[in-house]
């Protein structure tokens, strides 16, 4: 990436994994970056846990670049996914099962350790920290003093700006719940460094892999439910004990040897469970104030897409990339066709990971069904199912069947 000329003036709303890697990679190229955030770094770090954070190997990969790569000699390496689908008890029939390889190891990072860490890096560079609750009249201010506002906050009114595309948007209500705690104490699985995946027909999906937080490796535990089936137990308000208390009961029912797995296991602090949903939603990516002032859209605020396969941290680290590198590559103004370029570059970025994600929220189709039973046979296959996670684009004409794998 060149360096522009002149010194650009960019706002970023929004401190999570894409305005961070924006905001550090803009100030590496000698730019003026302000960077709102909601609270302080340390509030952060003390507090529940934001997600479980698998950053494959490209994206590791476009973190390096910018010096981002602080973890990787201190975080548990994940080599492979392990892909089950079982019936319910009390048949517990395995339908299928395989190991792929990944091209290389991915890792996840605690976010309360992640962000606050990159804020101080960011702070260290020269950037300009705020710590406030930014609304519009914020935003108005924000784009009447900066070159350039972007907005990478993924909820509330900020992102509601951003108009909803129905054509990529096909959910109207969630599809899954969502449940997951970080423990320790657990016997080891029977797939080590694995990401490891159990779709249970009629209940959702069980996940666990490894990870690093606070005091060293954890072992993230994520459950995937349908809505109101065995394994949704995703009730907001529960204290991480309580929610892993009812996870162990939800496992009871429907993958009985991973509640003996776990039996002895424990939460690594109290702020280690999160619950709750969302309804996947794309919107457009350049959004008006009522100034008529143009804002550009990143990460969650313009593609919130469900974690069931794991590409949120991956799709926002790819967006701010294409971002970054199309401020690197523009000497003009910020004006309405470049933030319509720039929009629809990140979104072509991302698309495939969303249309897989959407996919796997419904029943298999007839390609993807024969997809996954040929991985069960052919190492080869389980691999390229594998590195579909590392790049979706190489996986989706394969579960579309426009490919033979």
């Amino acid at each position: 990436m060149k360096k522009p000329s002149p010194v650009r003036e960019v706002t970023i709303v929004g401190a999570g994994q894409a305005g961070l890697v924006l905001a550090i990679g803009l100030r590496r190229l000698g730019h003026r970056v302000r960077l709102i955030l909601d609270r302080p770094a340390a509030v952060i770090a003390a507090g529940r846990i934001l997600s479980g954070q698998c950053v494959f190997a490209p994206a590791l990969a476009a973190e390096r670049e910018l010096g981002l790569d602080l973890w990787s000699a201190s975080s548990p390496r994940i080599g492979a996914i392990h892909v089950a689908s079982r019936s319910m008890p009390p048949d517990r029939v395995t339908q299928q099962s395989f190991v792929g390889k990944l091209r290389a190891p991915a890792e996840s990072v605690d976010q309360r350790i992640k962000f606050p860490a990159l804020i101080d890096m960011f702070i260290r560079m020269g950037g300009c920290l705020e710590i406030m609750e930014a609304d519009v009249a914020c935003l108005e201010r924000y784009a009447l003093e900066s070159e350039l506002l972007v907005v990478a906050v993924g909820k509330g009114r900020l992102a509601s700006l951003f108009p909803v595309d129905p054509m990529r948007s096909p959910f109207s209500a969630p599809a899954r719940t969502l449940a997951m705690v970080y423990l320790r104490g657990a016997m080891p699985p029977p797939h080590v460094g694995c990401v490891s995946s159990t779709a249970v027909a009629g209940a959702g999906t069980v996940m666990h892999f490894p990870a690093l937080t606070h005091g060293g490796h954890c072992e993230v535990l994520l459950f995937e439910a349908m809505p109101g089936g065995p394994l949704d137990v995703g009730c907001k308000g529960l204290a991480a004990r309580e929610l892993l208390a009812a996870m162990r009961i939800a496992l009871a029912k429907c993958l009985p040897e991973e509640g003996e797995r776990i039996a002895d296991a424990y939460v690594t602090d109290p702020g280690a469970s999160l619950s709750g949903s969302i309804v996947p939603t794309v919107r457009h990516g350049v959004a008006r104030l009522p100034s008529g002032r143009a804002v550009l859209g990143l990460g969650d605020a313009v593609v919130l897409n469900d974690p069931l396969v794991g590409q949120g941290a991956n799709n926002a680290i790819r967006m701010a990339m294409v971002c970054l590198r199309a401020i690197a590559e523009h000497e003009g103004p910020f004006d309405d066709v470049w933030l319509a370029a720039c929009a629809s570059r990140a979104w072509q970025e991302v698309s495939a990971a969303t249309i897989w994600t959407n996919m796997a929220l419904r029943p298999s189709s007839v390609q993807a069904a024969a997809l996954m039973r040929r991985a069960t046979l052919e190492q080869a296959v389980a691999d390229r199912v594998a590195q579909g996670f590392e790049d979706p684009a190489s996986l989706l004409p394969l579960l579309l069947g426009l490919e033979r794998a």
